[in-house]
């Protein structure tokens, strides 16, 4: 035994070679255990960087009578044309109700979804990857409620995972207990915990739904009810604090949404006029700052269509291949198709542009019958689900 460390001191060469045989997340986890295993981690096996997340698109297609069915389809060598792969899906289940499950997030290769059928959303995880599946235990206080249709309880979580620990946490703001959006505490599910935690928040604060809920580099952020402030949630330190103030007035022709580039929490702005949609990409710390810490990295204009033909940014995730891809999507011959654009000088510290017009439409990478889609980021891992199904 080390007796410092109080954990088992295994020969230099054999430990590495167990660790060696582990994913690069549970290498990540096990630096805490001690000093001694930090040590032979950080110099034998160190936790490699993850690869850069491929495109996976999320489609709900409506069969008809309240039945609908999920699939996640991953997009390799998207700039190429590559394939476009199941991974996932999901429909009715044999008792015959309806279905409502919404992808929440990615975290690595982890998709957490939400049940929008289910009292509170019932929340689960997939590893596309090993087939494997965690159900997490319901809010409190769910349990026994009528479902409550209409409500999109997937707007209310959001998926974090922290990179120096490689641990992950599902966030739920239960902005729905109040009308007026506001909420003074944060639940918390962290996977390997037996159950959901209240974080309380200082002060009163709100959420803006429709903004989404982003998880980036172990932080949950999300847009104030006034759309005044970015607010975040920090898994390390657990606690509720203003991130930083919207870099733009958002206008009333406007609509904006959080998502995330390489890495760092952006703000979108997307202004709709009668023949153009004007979009901006505001990245926070991104490079040559502006309006507290926020500079423009992306602009987007499209011409001519109709808003209701026209291609949108795809959301919530839309920037792929280190930033130099852009994923738009939009309705053509009743198909959602999804078009790569490839970014001019991309990669530099200079606002990058994309003009979409009837000569250019772009590459459309996927065409997916009677769909609504999502785009996220993925990078698929064996790490298993099964470590988390007994809790500590």
């Amino acid at each position: 035994m080390d007796g410092g460390d109080g954990c088992w001191d295994f020969p230099a060469d054999a430990f590495a070679e167990i660790l060696l045989r582990l994913p690069a997340t549970s290498r990540r986890r096990l630096r805490l255990v001690c000093r001694h295993w930090r040590a032979v981690i950080d110099e034998r096996a160190p936790a490699a960087t993850p690869s850069e997340p491929k495109p996976l698109v999320y489609v709900i297609r409506d069969m008809g009578w309240g039945s609908a069915t999920a699939s996640a389809y991953v997009m390799d060598d998207v700039a190429s044309g590559g394939r476009f792969r199941e991974v996932w899906r999901g429909g009715p289940d044999t008792t015959g109700r309806s279905y409502d499950t919404r992808l929440v997030g990615t975290c690595n290769g982890l998709l957490c979804l939400c049940d929008n059928i289910r009292p509170g959303g019932a929340v689960s995880l997939v590893n596309p990857a090993t087939g494997e599946s965690l159900a997490l235990p319901p809010l409190p206080g769910s349990s026994g409620r009528r479902p409550q249709r209409g409500r999109r309880w997937h707007e209310t979580y959001g998926f974090v995972h922290r990179p120096d620990t490689g641990r992950y946490a599902v966030v739920h703001l239960p902005c729905y207990s109040d009308p007026t959006g506001q909420l003074d505490a944060v639940r918390v599910f962290t996977l390997g915990e037996a159950s959901w935690r209240d974080v309380p928040a200082a002060g009163a604060t709100s959420c803006r739904l429709d903004a989404g809920i982003v998880g980036v580099c172990g932080a949950a952020y999300w847009v104030t009810k006034g759309s005044e402030m970015v607010m975040a949630f920090d898994a390390e330190r657990e606690r509720v604090a203003p991130a930083a103030p919207l870099p733009v007035a958002v206008a009333g022709n406007s609509s904006s949404h959080l998502t995330e580039v390489r890495g760092r929490l952006s703000f979108v702005v997307t202004i709709d006029e009668p023949k153009l949609a004007r979009v901006e990409v505001w990245v926070l710390g991104g490079g040559r700052e502006g309006p507290r810490g926020w500079s423009c990295r992306y602009r987007v204009q499209v011409h001519g269509a109709p808003k209701a033909s026209r291609q949108q940014l795809a959301r919530p995730h839309f920037g792929f291949e280190r930033g130099e891809l852009v994923l738009t999507s939009g309705r053509k011959d009743r198909e959602s198709v999804v078009f790569a654009h490839r970014l001019a000088g991309a990669g530099k510290l200079q606002c990058c542009e994309v003009r979409v017009n009837e000569r250019n439409q772009g590459t459309a990478v996927a065409r997916i019958k009677g769909a609504h889609v999502w785009t996220f980021g993925y990078v698929e891992t064996t790490e298993p689900l099964s470590v988390y199904s007994r809790p500590r």
